[in-house]
């Protein structure tokens, strides 16, 4: 099935002869697009989307036309009585190596704060913390910026990072 544009003329994708059919089938949970290329080549990308008792969970997995895949799971939970929330990211590469994100926010009556951990494949480890403090004086921002090398040694701080004050 071409890929046409509102007025019925053919979309980008047909007019640089890249993906010239898409295709759309099953569960709404559970999304599976292919595009086939003007020279036969197709790639893939499934999407599965579950409600959880508090939030949501998505798998994505993208395979090219040379058979490499990529995929993607992220996870989102809250707490309203606790007042948290946590999101967790993982992106797994073609090679088998993986990124991964997470973030954690926890809120209250005096404010909120912000925690985020993001690991690269080769094993180095950033973790920034963000704390906001209402009071009567108005609003404060304090934050921090760590890193951490595979074998557990800290680097320092770039100039100007960390801490963090407004």
């Amino acid at each position: 099935m071409p890929v046409y544009g509102i007025d019925g003329s053919p979309g980008p994708a047909d007019l640089h002869g890249l993906w010239r059919e898409r295709s759309r089938e099953g569960d709404p949970a559970v999304r599976e697009r292919t595009w086939t290329r003007a020279n036969g080549e197709s790639a893939t990308r499934t999407v599965d989307i579950a409600a959880t008792d508090d939030g949501v969970t998505l798998t994505s997995t993208h395979t090219s036309p040379s058979g490499k895949s990529l995929t993607v799971e992220a996870s989102v939970a809250s707490d309203p009585e606790a007042g948290t929330l946590s999101v967790s990211l993982e992106r797994i590469l073609p090679n088998d190596k993986t990124w991964t994100k997470e973030l954690e926010l926890a809120m209250d009556a005096d404010g909120a704060t912000l925690t985020s951990t993001f690991t690269r494949p080769s094993g180095l480890t950033v973790t920034r913390t963000y704390a906001a403090n209402l009071d009567q004086g108005g609003l404060s921002v304090e934050g921090s910026v760590s890193r951490t090398l595979p074998g557990g040694r800290e680097l320092l701080a770039r100039h100007g990072q960390s801490p963090i004050t407004a």
